[in-house]
C-alpha cells in the first residue's frame, strides 16, 4: 500500500489514526510547503512563478483564486500533500476518514 496501513472501518477508527493524524498532516503538509513558498519569492522565481499571485484582486477567495496558480505552485504543493499522507500513515497510521 502507498499510504501504509489505512483502515477503513469504524471499530479501527481511533484517537491515533483519526483526529490525531489528520492534525498531524495537517502540521506536516504546511512544514513541507512552507520552504518550497519561501523559496517561489527567492528572485530567479518570484517573477515566472509567484508575482501573479500578489497582484490580482479576487474578492471572492476559494477556486478562482486557486486556479490562478503556476502549475509549479500546484506540483509542489500537491506533493507535499501526498508526502505529508504518506509519513503519517506509515508513522502512526491513518484512517480513511481522516485522509478523506
Amino acid at each position: 500500500m502507498l499510504l501504509g496501513p489505512v483502515d477503513l472501518g469504524l471499530k479501527e477508527f481511533g484517537v491515533l489514526n483519526g483526529p490525531a493524524a489528520l492534525a498531524l498532516v495537517v502540521v506536516l503538509n504546511d512544514v513541507l510547503f512552507y520552504p518550497a513558498h519561501w523559496l517561489t519569492h527567492a528572485k530567479p522565481f518570484y517573477p515566472c512563478c509567484h508575482r501573479h499571485r500578489h497582484r490580482q484582486f479576487v474578492p471572492v477567495r476559494g477556486y478562482v483564486d486557486a486556479a490562478g496558480q503556476h502549475p509549479v505552485e500546484q506540483m509542489y504543493g500537491f506533493a507535499a500533500f501526498v508526502a505529508s499522507l504518506h509519513v503519517v500513515g506509515w508513522s502512526v497510521g491513518l484512517h480513511a476518514g481522516a485522509a478523506a
